[in-house]
């Protein structure tokens, strides 16, 4: 550390005037030290190093292009999966931020109801004491025993007359009492019921709260295709009640050849129907099938069972054919598809979005292979003699009951 605070002091052998600041690796002279002056002329940037970078960096920084290797592709991926981490982490947390918000405001808005039903039980307990207090008289029974020597017999007299007439009465002020009290038992049986069921839709509730957050979207890797995901923990049924971005996903293709797939595990059947749009966000690779899988084949491949439309640089009509405009293929930065699945009628849609100058549909030759009564999965399938990087963003999902 005291060297590189030294650093500070070192001016540039080529332009005395300025201090250096980069570090120049080079297989010729292995490390060279520059100043801002000198990588103005630099035509090659990735080999400087900044020397304030290292100066002030913590431990856990990743720089590009440090230590020297072979293939400085693998310092990018894992920067990109320290990202990641960090980006899951934060998910993860603000998702049970909100969990934790919608478990208190629930709780709360049961606690109220709860509350409402205990209040009106006082209100009887209340009711049935005032009763009591009526028929008992306790401040006249009072009186008659605050005895004196002097008129004791007149006092009895009186006692034994209040007394007599309470007697007479017993029958109806048990009636009154009784009816009180069968009123409050029917309430607390009730409530009994009340709470026991909100016990349980609690802890109902509480388990679909915490369920949603466990869904954890699988994808399959192979061929040295891997996904990597800027949301790892999402509900599916939150994010399908609310319409908002489901998943986000950074696809790496790094050799030229075989294929990969991925799919979304969350079940598409005949008994809705389901609107998916998808973003683009770079020009991508070659050729890549966005479709349905068959849950029951799920190690099958898209490109197989033709239940997929193309996408790529490459002019391709695979599994689909015009309803509308023309075959629109070409995978454009910012360009969003419309997916419409109908299983019931067999029928598999895409669509430009918003404009829907262009219709594609799967080719009847296909259709008997989207079977009704079969469940399917979204899939995408990555196919082509290409390296390609692309991040596809699942902005809008909506499902319709048939």
């Amino acid at each position: 550390m005291n060297n590189l605070k030294e650093l500070n002091n070192v001016f540039c052998q080529f332009h005395p005037q300025h201090n250096i600041h980069f570090i120049k690796l080079s297989l010729e002279k292995a490390a060279e030290l520059k100043c801002d002056e000198c990588i103005l002329n630099e035509s090659y940037k990735k080999d400087l190093i900044s020397i304030q970078t290292i100066r002030f960096c913590q431990d856990d920084h990743i720089f590009m292009n440090w230590p020297p290797l072979s293939n400085n592709e693998l310092l990018k991926e894992i920067k990109e999966l320290v990202t990641m981490n960090s980006i899951i982490i934060e998910q993860i947390e603000s998702e049970f931020d909100k969990i934790s918000k919608q478990i208190t405001t629930y709780l709360l808005s049961e606690k109220k109801k709860m509350i409402q039903r205990a209040l009106r039980f006082s209100e009887q307990v209340e009711e049935i004491t005032q009763s009591y207090q009526k028929i008992a008289d306790i401040n006249k029974l009072k009186e008659h025993i605050n005895f004196n020597q002097e008129n004791i017999q007149s006092q009895i007299n009186k006692l034994q007359s209040f007394v007599n007439k309470l007697m007479k009465q017993k029958d109806q002020n048990t009636t009154i009492l009784q009816e009180h009290l069968n009123s409050i038992y029917d309430e607390q049986n009730k409530n009994d019921i009340f709470y026991h069921q909100v016990q349980s839709q609690i802890q109902e509730q509480i388990n679909n709260f915490i369920n949603n957050f466990k869904q954890v979207i699988p994808c399959r890797q192979h061929n040295h295709i891997y996904m990597l995901y800027d949301k790892a923990i999402i509900s599916n049924n939150c994010a399908i009640e609310y319409k908002k971005d489901l998943q986000k996903m950074l696809i790496k293709k790094d050799n030229l050849i075989g294929s990969g797939e991925l799919y979304f595990n969350y079940d598409l059947t005949k008994n809705k129907k389901y609107i998916v749009r998808f973003k683009f966000n770079d020009e991508a690779g070659n050729c890549f099938n966005i479709g349905l899988m068959n849950k029951s084949k799920i190690f099958n491949s898209l490109s197989n069972n033709h239940l997929a439309k193309a996408f790529g640089n490459s002019y391709t009509t695979y599994s689909s054919k015009v309803v509308k405009g023309s075959h629109f293929y070409l995978v454009k930065k910012d360009l969003i598809v419309e997916m419409r699945i109908n299983i019931s009628e067999q029928k598999l849609q895409f669509l430009d979005y918003p404009n829907q100058a262009n219709i594609n549909e799967l080719n009847d030759d296909y259709k008997s292979s989207l079977k009704p009564d079969d469940t399917y999965h979204l899939a995408i399938q990555f196919i082509s003699n290409n390296t390609y990087t692309t991040c596809i963003d699942l902005i809008y999902f909506e499902e319709i009951q048939i």
